[in-house]
């Protein structure tokens, strides 16, 4: 099954024969290219981490692709091993960049691979195509293709022609209510990247944020925060702390500031958001929180967490602040 499905996609699922050491050596690289890939992603949501360090993230993924593309055809074959057989999703996403950007697929070679994911697998081949050149996007995967009668394949084209702003406003609206919370969220990520009017985009995300699905809300949340903050952050806060959810206070710890920490104090109280709220305090940092964390110590239930959010604002002061704060074990 594996090797027709390679060979009817173009892709040769069996491992070279030949020049073992070079394989060794592409093999290092895909594994290491799919690594620092992962730590992009991560690096590029942690506050700690600065702008030069995402740029020596860049360099080192720039020399192990030069290292795949000077490979070629080993690393095609290669890639098609990995395609074939699945494996770690990170290895999935770079054999699959490697595949559209390297190689010569078809469209239909791609897409017949496509639809035949599992749902699984299909946030590594967002990755892959998300990372291809947007030309090589618009050329393998044009916008007609939206119209395919696969869910599976029609909300990672969203995704894909969303991510790099190939999704114009009208398609978007053809999915807005369709039947697959799949699709819909796909589909709440996309607006986000979008360069739509405001109106365009909320005629959107209004319903997508009240959908019935969590993921849907969730999606179209994050995509209002990155594309309107401000209004995002007052629509979170109007809604108060009984009608808080963990994940929108997570969002307003990014686009709010210290005027939220009476209402995340009030959210630690609840059981449904107590983790997600003093997790937020900790990302925000305000000073003002202190007081009230500290008070909250006594709390045994609550005190491992709010130790964590003191030790974030805090930083090396805080053994001095929280140790004569504990009461003692009886």
């Amino acid at each position: 099954m594996a090797s027709a499905l390679a060979a009817q996609n173009g892709v040769n699922s069996s491992p070279p024969a030949s020049l073992p050491q070079l394989e060794d050596v592409l093999r290092e690289h895909v594994e290491e290219f799919a690594s620092l890939s992962m730590l992009r992603q991560l690096a590029q949501f942690d506050v700690q981490r600065t702008s030069a360090h995402l740029r020596q993230l860049e360099s080192r993924l720039d020399a192990h692709w030069d290292g795949l593309a000077v490979g070629c055809p080993l690393s095609l074959e290669m890639a098609g091993q990995i395609l074939s057989d699945g494996g770690d999703p990170w290895d999935l996403a770079t054999a699959l960049r490697v595949w559209c950007m390297l190689g010569e697929p078809t469209t239909e070679a791609i897409i017949t691979l496509l639809a035949m994911q599992a749902e699984e697998a299909l946030p590594s081949w967002r990755e892959g195509l998300c990372h291809c050149s947007c030309e090589r996007v618009a050329s393998l995967l044009p916008e007609s293709l939206l119209g395919h009668e696969s869910p599976t394949v029609q909300s990672t084209l969203l995704f894909v022609h969303g991510w790099h702003g190939l999704l114009p406003a009208w398609q978007a609206t053809r999915f807005a209510r369709h039947e697959l919370p799949l699709v819909r969220s796909c589909l709440a990520r996309a607006t986000g990247w979008s360069d739509w009017s405001a109106e365009e985009r909320q005629f959107l995300l209004t319903p997508l944020t009240a959908d019935d699905d969590a993921l849907v809300r969730r999606s179209a949340l994050w995509s209002a925060a990155l594309t309107a903050p401000q209004t995002t952050a007052d629509s979170i806060r109007a809604k108060g702390a009984e009608a808080a959810d963990p994940f929108a206070l997570q969002v307003l710890a990014l686009i709010g500031g210290a005027e939220d920490v009476p209402l995340l104090l009030s959210c630690v109280q609840q059981e449904t958001t107590s983790a997600a709220a003093l997790e937020a305090i900790a990302t925000l940092g305000a000073p003002q929180a202190i007081e009230p964390l500290l008070q909250l110590l006594e709390q045994e239930t609550l005190a491992p967490l709010v130790t964590q959010s003191l030790q974030a604002i805090l930083g090396p002061q805080a053994a001095l602040v929280i140790e004569p704060k504990i009461p003692p074990s009886e």
